[in-house]
């Protein structure tokens, strides 16, 4: 079954599953969200949003899922229900947060910010390490180009799509001590 969050199968995989398809990245990582994260966040943006984020569990039940390649656990799953427990407002910061991601330009002050911080890692000097996920959600197309281009960076890729640390975190792990050793020192 073909999600409109995520532009693929929407049902929870195993290991080594793949995308059925994936909407273009070609914004930047200074700009506007990504194709899959424009396409994701887009009916939490609509006049549906508050009905999907606060009666629904979308997050949970549809995103969290998607962005992971293996099949969480009821442990893991109940960990992340917990806080979204009941519907209405105790959802309310997830929609919040998912109409903050910067589409378009807007929300104009999140949009700016995250320019600027772009800029900086553009120019700045300071040690980078681009944790990716093979096949990745996000992190793709131009935008993959763009932090490529960032100065003082070695980039690791690890099995996953966006929820990296739920399926590779000992991959995770191991490139930080490895990264860290190489940049700070032991």
């Amino acid at each position: 079954m073909s999600s409109p969050w995520t532009g693929r199968d929407a049902t929870p995989t195993r290991s080594g599953a793949s995308p059925t398809s994936r909407p273009d990245s070609s914004r930047s990582p200074g700009g506007t969200a990504p194709g899959r994260t424009r396409t994701c966040s887009a009916p939490l943006r609509s006049a549906d949003g508050e009905r999907l984020a606060l009666q629904g569990n979308v997050f949970v039940d549809v995103v969290l899922r998607a962005g992971t390649l293996r099949t969480l656990t009821p442990q893991e799953v109940a960990a992340y229900r917990a806080p979204f427990a009941r519907s209405g407002e105790d959802r309310r910061a997830v929609l919040a947060w998912a109409r903050q991601i910067p589409i378009d330009g807007h929300p104009a002050r999140v949009h700016r910010t995250v320019e600027a911080g772009a800029a900086f890692m553009a120019a700045s000097g300071v040690p980078k390490l681009l944790v990716r996920g093979e096949s990745g959600a996000v992190v793709t197309g131009a935008v993959l180009v763009q932090l490529r281009a960032w100065p003082h960076q070695q980039e690791v890729v690890v099995p996953g799509t966006h929820f990296l640390p739920h399926d590779s975190p000992r991959e995770i792990a191991a490139a930080l001590r490895d990264w860290l050793a190489t940049t700070v020192g032991p």
